[in-house]
């Protein structure tokens, strides 16, 4: 009897050794799908927050649309304002400039004038003399 309960120990020590590798068994199975949930779970995480993150720049891509269109239309309107100053500006220079020529053209006639008057008074020869005269 006494090698039936040696056997019989022996069994039962085979078969703990065999439960308790196969719950050892089980609970590494257990810690892999666990990781390999975490990993899991952390790979769909990064994905929802890299969707959000699409969702969120292609919500904020109108409004930066809206932005330029606006910063757009104020440099037009700038440059419209700029465009009338300096279309007022260059119709004052304009007018300025035909005064001026206005001018130009009065004093041309004046000097033209004097021409005409030194010639007929002829004082060239008269002007000689009386150097002539003085150095004498």
């Amino acid at each position: 009897m006494q090698s039936n309960r040696w056997l019989s120990a022996n069994s039962t020590t085979a078969n703990s050794t065999t439960a308790s590798s196969s719950r050892a068994s089980s609970i590494h199975e257990d810690q892999q799908q666990f990781f390999a949930s975490k990993e899991e779970c952390h790979l769909k995480t990064n994905k929802a927050f890299d969707d959000w993150e699409n969702v969120l720049k292609g919500l904020t891509k109108p409004a930066q649309i809206h932005d330029e269109t606006l910063k757009s239309a104020k440099l037009f309107t700038q440059v419209d304002s700029l465009s009338n100053s300096t279309t007022l500006s260059m119709e004052k220079t304009s007018k300025l400039l035909d005064r001026l020529l206005d001018r130009k053209l009065g004093i041309l006639a004046a000097t033209k004038d004097f021409n005409d008057i030194q010639a007929s008074l002829d004082v060239n020869p008269i002007a000689r003399k009386h150097w002539i005269n003085q150095e004498h």
